[in-house]
């Protein structure tokens, strides 16, 4: 099973997050892309979750 340790092999306090100014519209363009494109990633997990889970439910039923 994956951790977080997985993903980050030494502590997040040791990384640098840049902080987004708001009064900059390049910026608030790149934080809005990144806002929709997880929102697409998190909405199409949950779509292939749902196939994956119809899928086993379908190969369940017997054939007539």
């Amino acid at each position: 099973m994956l951790n977080i340790r997985s993903f980050f092999p030494k502590p997040l306090r040791n990384y640098s997050f840049r902080t987004i100014n708001p009064n900059d519209p390049a910026d608030i363009a790149r934080h809005d892309r990144m806002v929709t494109l997880v929102t697409q990633m998190l909405d199409l997990n949950r779509k292939l979750q749902d196939a994956r889970l119809e899928q086993r439910e379908d190969d369940a039923v017997p054939a007539d």
